[in-house]
C-alpha cells in the first residue's frame, strides 16, 4: 500500500465532489484503495477514467464549522466543504490518529447516514494513511470524515442499553418488516419504519469488538447470499451490511477500545436496519463453499467495472483470511456476476 498509484488516483479525483450521478455517493477513492489491496494497481486509473465522468464538481465553501458548536453542523449535506476544511485544519494541528479517535467516537451514532459511506470511506482512508503519510492521503481522510459528518443521521435506539448477545443470537431477535412493506422507502425515508427497532442497537455484546466482528460479518455475508438474487430485492443495500461493519476493522488499529466498541454498536445497528428492511430470507441456512479461485474472482470484480463489487470482494477476502467461512467466498463469487456492467 505504499504504491504511488493511490496518490495518483487521489490527485486525479481532487476536483471532484462527494456526489456520483447526481444523487449517489462517490466511491472512487474507496474503489481505488480496494483495487490496490487486491493487487490490481494497473486497473485503478482505467477504472477511474470512466468513473470520473459521472462525478459532480467539488462543492464551493459556503460556511464554517465552529469548533465550539460543531453539533449544529451535523447532517448538513450542503456543508461538506466546510467540514472538509475543518478536518484538514484538525489534521494539520494534531496527530492524525488522535483526530481519528476523537471524531469517529463523536460521529459513531450517526454513521447510518448515506448507508454507512462515511464510515467506509474513512476506514479505507485510514488504512491508506497508515501505510504512508502523504498530503493527498491526509486530505482523503479529511474528506471521509467530512462525508460522515455532513451526512450524519441517527437511528432510533434505547439509550444506555448494553447487550450480551452474539451476532447470530442478536440477529434472531431483530424485528423485521413484512415482505410487502420492505424496500427502499422504509429503508431510507423513515428510520422509524420498523416497529420495535429501537432495541436493536443494545442487543449485541460489543465488549470484545474484534471477537464479535468475524461472526457479525459472516452473518451478513450469508444474508447477502440468501437474499441478493430474490425477486424484488436489490443487492446494493445488502452489500453495505458487510462492508460497513468490516470497515470497523480498518479503523480499530488506530482508535481506542472505547471508540471501537461504539463503532461496532452503531455499525451493527445500521446493518440490522438494512436487513430488517431488505432481507426476505432470514433463515441463515449453512452456505456451501463455492468453486473458488481468488485470482479469477478478483479479475471478475475488475471486469464488472462496478465499484460495489470491487469493495465487497476486497472486504470478503480480507474477512475470510481471518475467519475462513464459506459465506465470504460465496458472497464474493455472487457479486461479481450480479453487478456486472
Amino acid at each position: 500500500m505504499d504504491s504511488d498509484v493511490l496518490d495518483e488516483a487521489l490527485d486525479y479525483l481532487a476536483d471532484r465532489g462527494p456526489i456520483f450521478r447526481g444523487f449517489l455517493t462517490n466511491h472512487g477513492p474507496m474503489a481505488a484503495e480496494a483495487l490496490i489491496r487486491l493487487e490490481r494497481e494497473r486497473e485503478v486509473m482505467p477504472f477511474l477514467a470512466r468513473y470520473r465522468l459521472f462525478l459532480e464538481d467539488r462543492p464551493a465553501l459556503n460556511g464554517r464549522v465552529d469548533p465550539q458548536r460543531w453539533q449544529d453542523m451535523l447532517g448538513r449535506r450542503d456543508q461538506f466543504a466546510a467540514w472538509q476544511q475543518f478536518f484538514e485544519n484538525e489534521l494539520a494541528e494534531h496527530p492524525w490518529r488522535d483526530v481519528l479517535d476523537t471524531w469517529t467516537y463523536r460521529l459513531a451514532p450517526g454513521l447510518w447516514g448515506e448507508l454507512l459511506h462515511g464510515l467506509i470511506r474513512t476506514g479505507h482512508a485510514a488504512r491508506a494513511l497508515a501505510a504512508r503519510e502523504t498530503p493527498l492521503r491526509f486530505r482523503e481522510l479529511a474528506e471521509g470524515l467530512a462525508l460522515w459528518a455532513s451526512w450524519y443521521e441517527t437511528l432510533p435506539e434505547t439509550p444506555g442499553s448494553a447487550g450480551r448477545l452474539s451476532p447470530g443470537a442478536a440477529f434472531a431477535c431483530l424485528p423485521v418488516l413484512p415482505r410487502d412493506q420492505q424496500g427502499i422507502r422504509p429503508l431510507m425515508d423513515d428510520p422509524h419504519a420498523v416497529p420495535g427497532f429501537e432495541a436493536a442497537a443494545g442487543l449485541l455484546d460489543v465488549e470484545e469488538p474484534l471477537a464479535s466482528l468475524p461472526e457479525l460479518t459472516a452473518t451478513y455475508a450469508a444474508l447477502y447470499v440468501a437474499n441478493s438474487g430474490l425477486p424484488g430485492n436489490n443487492p446494493i443495500y445488502l452489500i453495505h451490511a458487510v462492508t460497513g461493519p468490516s470497515a470497523v476493522r480498518l479503523l480499530a488499529p488506530h482508535v481506542s477500545d472505547g471508540t471501537t466498541r461504539s463503532l461496532l454498536r452503531y455499525a451493527w445497528q445500521s446493518a440490522a436496519k438494512i436487513n430488517a428492511s431488505w432481507s426476505f430470507d432470514r433463515s441463515l441456512a449453512p452456505v456451501e463453499s463455492p468453486l473458488f479461485r481468488r485470482e479469477d474472482v478478483i479479475d471478475q470484480a475488475v471486469a464488472s467495472r462496478d465499484e460495489h463489487a470491487m469493495k465487497l470482494v476486497e472486504a470478503c477476502l480480507r474477512e475470510h483470511a481471518l475467519n475462513p467461512q464459506p459465506a465470504y467466498l460465496a458472497a464474493a463469487s455472487d457479486v461479481v456476476i450480479r453487478l456486472r456492467n
